[in-house]
């Protein structure tokens, strides 16, 4: 009997040592989470550019569950700041909600949109209230999300929300959305492309892309890709050059340099231009072709890039001009430069 009550008093004294082992190991792991967070919480708060985009949400989240809340009357932005603030919280959302998971040699192409928002100024100063921007950025972001849903990739990710001041007087602004959502591990075929216009490839094959998107995926194994465990990158002050043409450049923006030698039969330009008549072919660009004129949008891209700024993205887009009987087929781009930052992303902001 002794012997039994012995081996009970082990047994319970055993299972009381494990359970407070294991509740030791609990209570320690969320000390170390805490301490985690409240690293990250420091790393955040010395980030000012993040500082501000989270004290943004909190104000949007605030007014978005009570319009009437007495404070939101001084929360006022001037027209500069109400674009800056809606551009960056949708690319510090975005970014790190839509994050690449594509393999690491990109096979890339890409799904752009544009949308348009009206705001009006809510006094004699031209300011506008924390709630119009809360309005605009909640349309953006709904508008943002229909993209990404009918975006067809079984892996898709954000490039990037340009957010850009479409029209402007003293009582109210326009603003435009200029979104990218891209496509990962796309398989495409090493062949040449015709030109534009999404019509495939030049055997006739794969109807719907082009030359551009081509040359557009050539593009994105040029661009310096940041990686941390420890948070994840985004882009400010996202913009294209001012050059009066809204940030497009042309075939006659960019003539062939003296001593070049153009390898392509078309016209002597960085970017693709050829001359057709009623009854040509449309032009078939081989894929040596693609390279050469995708190294020379690399080429134009680094001449345009503003001081501190990374490209973004390189919109590529077919178009033609000039009247009959003689057509001018072209390739023009729009490249986008932004400011890179470091997000913690410690708190949550859905």
């Amino acid at each position: 009997m002794k012997n039994r009550i012995l081996l009970l008093a082990i047994m319970l004294t055993t299972i009381v040592y494990f359970s407070s082992c294991s509740k030791d190991e609990n209570v320690n792991s969320l000390v170390q989470q805490a301490k985690n967070k409240d690293i990250q919480l420091m790393r955040s708060e010395k980030n000012t550019t993040e500082a501000k985009i989270i004290k943004f949400f909190k104000r949007m989240n605030i007014v978005r569950e009570d319009p009437n809340n007495s404070e939101a009357e001084n929360w006022n932005y001037s027209a500069d700041s109400t674009v800056w603030y809606i551009e960056a919280a949708l690319n510090y959302k975005y970014a790190y909600k839509w994050q690449y998971k594509g393999s690491a040699n990109h096979s890339d192409l890409y799904n752009t949109d544009s949308s348009f928002v009206n705001m009006s100024a809510n006094n004699e100063t031209g300011d506008y209230n924390i709630i119009a921007l809360q309005i605009s950025y909640d349309i953006f972001a709904v508008k943002l999300e229909n993209q990404y849903e009918k975006t067809d990739a079984d892996s898709k990710f954000f490039v990037m929300s340009d957010v850009v001041l479409n029209n402007y007087d003293n009582n109210s602004l326009s603003l435009v959305q200029y979104s990218v959502i891209g496509k990962a591990n796309q398989l495409i075929p090493q062949s040449g492309w015709i030109w534009g216009l999404g019509m495939g490839d030049c055997s006739g094959g794969h109807r719907g892309i082009d030359a551009t998107y081509i040359i557009e995926n050539k593009l994105i194994n040029s661009r310096a890709i940041h990686v941390s465990p420890e948070g994840y990158w985004g882009f400010v002050n996202i913009g294209a050059i001012d050059n009066g043409n809204n940030g497009w450049i042309f075939p006659f923006d960019v003539p062939l340099p003296n001593g070049v030698t153009n390898p392509t039969p078309f016209v002597n330009y960085l970017l693709f231009y050829a001359d057709k008549e009623p009854n040509d072919p449309d032009p078939c660009i081989s894929n040596s072709n693609i390279a050469w004129y995708a190294n020379n949008i690399l080429s134009i891209e680094a001449s345009n890039k503003p001081v501190n700024k990374e490209i973004v993205y390189t919109d590529i887009k077919s178009t033609i001009t000039g009247s009959r009987p003689i057509y001018g087929l072209i390739h023009q781009m729009k490249p986008s430069y932004g400011e890179s930052v470091f997000f913690a992303h410690i708190i949550p902001i859905d």
